[in-house]
């Protein structure tokens, strides 16, 4: 069986497909950078609040800058997928971006403004679905984006179906 998606994508929509692939790269660290930042604030609140004489309202600038410096830290964390589109924005310079896939038993076909690429299913490590996108997953730096919108309703299932097929256990789908 064979699927073919031709689509147009906007910077919005690469941002947030970017945001989606750096989570996914990235989110059990991401999530142990802020569980440790909180664990410091609560190891300086804790003596201020409990067993000194100093008082907690006596505190508050110390807690305005540490909030500050989470904020901060969150900004960047939330902000770099951004930027990541952005510097490619300033390369390439040609937005929207025209792109076909053609999903075939032979493999993955991509043809895009820049170029085309051609992966085997053996290739290609892993497929998740998540609420917006499909992520192809080449290596943990290459990966294809296929927006939801461009399938339709009824080629879901075939096109679930097809995957897991193809991919087997790398193919991480929804029902």
């Amino acid at each position: 069986m064979t699927f073919e998606f031709s689509f147009l994508t906007d910077f919005r929509e690469q941002v947030r497909a970017q945001r989606v692939i750096y989570y996914h790269r990235h989110g059990w660290s991401l999530l142990t950078i802020f569980a440790l930042l909180l664990v410091l604030a609560g190891m300086y609140v804790w003596p201020i609040a409990f067993h000194s004489r100093r008082r907690l309202a006596d505190a508050w600038i110390e807690l305005l800058v540490l909030g500050f410096l989470m904020s901060v830290i969150g900004l960047a964390i939330h902000q770099r997928p951004y930027m990541s589109v952005k510097a490619g924005y300033g390369r390439n310079r040609s937005w929207p971006v025209a792109q076909m896939f053609d999903l075939q038993e032979r493999g993955l076909l991509v043809i895009g403004a820049v170029g085309s690429s051609c992966v085997g299913w053996p290739g290609i490590s892993e497929v998740r679905e998540t609420s917006e996108f499909v992520l192809f997953f080449i290596t943990d730096e290459a990966v294809f984006v296929l927006p939801k919108r461009v399938v339709k309703v009824m080629e879901w299932p075939g096109l679930r179906e097809s995957l897991r097929s193809w991919l087997g256990d790398r193919a991480r789908l929804r029902s």
